[in-house]
């Protein structure tokens, strides 16, 4: 049997992740580092050091374990899978490259892609966005500078719009996103989307920071405590009862860590390149590392983070 592709080792994922970085916010002028679609690959690896928390590992671990069960059941079912979007533009197509691995990689069986009603930041995602980017052709692309390039963009456009004809894509919103409201909140302020997450999905991919920090509570943590880790985590376990006991399938189960094999809800991961002072999880030698780079790494768009939010061990008794 071949083995399952790792959505984070083929650089899909981390694409996505480092899409992040073509944010108006940190770029308004536009000027962003030119990088050719041949060389994104050299691109990943040589940003691998600035990843300041990388759960890619264990997210692959878990892609494979959810495989092995459905193979086990003789089903047929795979990945659900939702990403709650960021910025539109150079990050929108990563992420689809992503959800289109996917499901060519026979991962997933679809993926629901949530944006905002109105733009709560000037390049966010709307269904405008999508339809747009979904609906471009040649003759829009004529005065692309490589025409090579405009024929990729052309056909990819193509795929996608048939993967929103046959569901396999599909494009969602809430009023939820554009409240000010934390992640945590998501079961009172929308119950119908925390159901929807709940029980519809089992992959969420969180992308930017943002979103991050909303899952965090947008609080001020300290990022290498692990006491902050596990109370910032352990507010947004979507759809995760507190009684879950998987972490007791662990050999040598730590507070905190990842579990990769837990069907009581959702994993809830975050890519996000960070842009506010908002973070969990670092360890505490490599805080020290990036505070003697500069006191601003965590404000300034180049350090990374592929985070899962859930689920963690909460107790190692």
């Amino acid at each position: 049997m071949l083995s399952l592709p790792s959505c984070c080792r083929c650089g899909c994922a981390k694409a996505s992740l480092w899409a992040n970085e073509f944010d108006l916010s940190l770029h308004p002028d536009g000027d962003f580092q030119q990088i050719e679609f041949d060389q994104i690959s050299d691109f990943i690896k040589r940003v691998e050091k600035q990843l300041v928390v990388n759960d890619g590992d264990a997210l692959d671990q878990f892609c494979k374990n959810f495989s092995d069960h459905v193979n086990s059941r003789n089903s047929n079912h795979k990945l659900r899978v939702a990403i709650i979007l960021d910025n539109s533009g150079p990050e929108l197509a990563a992420d689809l490259c992503l959800a289109e691995y996917l499901l060519t990689s026979h991962i997933a069986d679809h993926v629901s892609f949530h944006g905002k009603s109105i733009p709560w930041f000037v390049s966010d995602v709307t269904g405008k966005d999508f339809n747009w980017l979904l609906n471009m052709n040649i003759l829009e692309l004529e005065g692309a500078n490589n025409d090579q390039y405009a024929h990729l963009v052309s056909k990819w456009s193509e795929v996608w719009r048939k993967r929103i004809q046959d569901s396999s894509f599909r494009f969602e919103t809430s009023y939820f996103w554009t409240t000010p409201c934390t992640y945590d909140e998501i079961e009172v302020v929308d119950a119908s989307l925390y159901q929807d997450l709940s029980r519809n999905y089992d992959l969420i991919i969180f992308k930017g920071d943002l979103n991050y920090r909303k899952l965090l509570g947008d609080r001020q943590w300290k990022p290498d405590n692990l006491d902050d880790k596990i109370n910032a985590f352990y507010r947004v376990q979507i759809g995760r009862s507190p009684s879950c006991t998987c972490s007791k399938k662990l050999e040598d189960p730590k507070l905190g860590d990842p579990i990769t094999d837990c069907p009581c809800g959702p994993m809830v991961v975050a890519l996000r390149v960070a842009k506010s002072d908002v973070g969990v999880g670092v360890d505490h030698d490599r805080l020290i590392e990036l505070q003697n780079e500069t006191k601003e790494w965590w404000t300034i768009g180049k350090y990374g983070f592929i985070q899962i939010i859930s689920p963690i061990v909460f107790s190692a008794s």
